[in-house]
């Protein structure tokens, strides 16, 4: 007799975003894109020691939760792991996940019983700025889902009309002229939710050695060269190395437009880095914070609406790109140029607690690998608040729980559904300070 194919019954989801079960003989197992109450039959392993994972698998039957994707090729591209996820249960899950890294990574407790995440905008045309990935052949798109195979796209519904206008004209491109796009490994389209031009900044495959000035300079070759000119007709083009590109404009509520060029990072969802600006604008107002220090500021997307908000303070980012942009920013907008300081985050603090600067709030926007030194110096300045947002629930924990050891308390923590149709979610933390580290934020 035939042995019954093996199926697992999904119970829940984790963070990275894959289904979660266990197997008949007790083992964890983890099935990407399968979401709880699927029951699915595996049919490709990947096995560990301590867990086995489905690479592929067959649903034999759909969770309560599982709908339509409203994307032609969800099934293969990896840009959208929950597309196939009812909306309601998206945020719901992210909310979970979020609670699950602070208790388990974090050690904190006594955390509120519902963690709001914040929705704002449209859950499908969001994106404001897509990378795709280019092949030989000059096809454009996205790596399917744990592999480098290419699925080429031709529309990404979670992107705004402007950009999949651009990809389909870079489409055309390539057909017209085979080979043209060869130079290049990816393409970084951006459209502003303003009347800016699009951009399209290009990542060459190849650096040459630098030039006499220390630049690096990029052979494209006389193909290239050309249809970068043909498309700028259209477009914006900018070359990675080159130059950081012509600024756009990017309106937040607060009256404030950002002036950032292509090379300068914006958050993908400008309808929810809004809300997200406005929380932390609105929060520091309620705590009655009149001073603040602001790291990892960016293009001064949250340094420029405290100062706009009668706030004083500084912000600090290393990029120097980025803090040509504030600087511009705050020209424009008649504020203090000043308050925007370049250079190593850490290095700036340590210089700031010497000169025995304090202030009331500190906002931490750190990359995604976290703030692990910053969160050891934070205390030096004397904040009675600090505000830290993070894309990664676990990192976010990490930092937090460091934190706490320095005498900080967790108050109060929101989500922000900066991704929609992802597992990743957007997190803001207020702390305040106690005289010790309180137990609720310690392992």
């Amino acid at each position: 007799m035939t042995p019954k194919p093996t199926t697992w019954l999904i119970e829940r989801l984790v963070p990275g975003g894959e289904g979660f079960t266990r197997t008949a003989d007790g083992r964890v197992a983890f099935a990407p894109g399968a979401f709880p109450g699927d029951r699915i039959q595996p049919t490709k392993l990947e096995e560990k020691k301590s867990f086995v994972r489905a690479l592929e698998w067959k649903l034999v039957e759909p969770g309560p939760n599982r709908v339509s994707a409203p994307c032609a090729v969800a099934d293969r591209c990896g840009g959208c792991d929950w597309m196939f996820l009812e909306r309601k249960a998206q945020v719901a899950a992210k909310a979970d996940l979020l609670r699950d890294a602070l208790t388990r990574v974090g050690g904190l407790r006594d955390l509120p019983r519902d963690i709001p995440i914040v929705e704002a905008g449209p859950d499908l045309g969001y994106r404001r700025r897509l990378r795709l990935h280019i092949d030989a052949s000059g096809r454009f798109g996205l790596f399917a889902r744990g592999s480098h195979s290419l699925v080429e796209i031709e529309q990404c519904p979670v992107s705004a009309d402007e950009i999949n206008r651009t990809v389909t004209r870079l489409r055309e491109t390539s057909r017209n002229h085979p080979g043209a796009f060869a130079a290049f490994s990816d393409v970084e389209v951006r459209a502003a939710p303003s009347v800016d031009r699009v951009s399209c900044r290009f990542f060459p495959r190849d650096l040459s050695l630098p030039s006499d000035d220390h630049r690096p300079r990029v052979e494209l070759g006389d193909v290239a060269e050309a249809v970068l000119a043909e498309l700028s007709e259209h477009v914006d083009v900018s070359v990675a190395k080159h130059s950081p590109g012509q600024p756009q404009n990017w309106p937040l509520s607060c009256g404030v437009t950002l002036s950032v060029p292509p090379g300068v990072f914006v958050q993908v969802n400008w309808h929810v880095n809004e809300a997200l600006v406005d929380a932390v604008v609105q929060g520091a107002k309620k705590r009655e914070v009149k001073t603040f220090c602001d790291l990892y500021a960016g293009a001064g997307n949250f340094t420029l609406p405290l100062l706009a908000g009668g706030l004083s303070g500084v912000g600090i980012e290393r990029n120097s790109a980025a803090v040509d942009a504030a600087k511009r920013t705050a020209r424009l907008a008649g504020l203090d140029q000043n308050a925007i300081s370049g250079g190593d985050v850490a290095r700036r603090v340590h210089a700031l607690a010497r000169a025995r600067r304090r202030f009331d709030l500190v906002v931490i926007d750190p990359p995604r690998a976290g703030a692990a030194t910053v969160a050891k110096q934070v205390r030096e300045l004397k904040p009675s608040f600090i505000a830290m947002c993070s894309c990664d629930p676990p990192t976010l924990a990490r930092d937090l729980a460091r934190l706490g050891k320095a005498g900080y308390r967790l108050d109060e923590i929101i989500g922000f559904d900066m991704f929609p149709h992802t597992h990743h979610v957007e997190a803001l933390a207020w702390l305040s300070a106690g005289d010790s580290p309180p137990a609720s934020l310690t392992k």
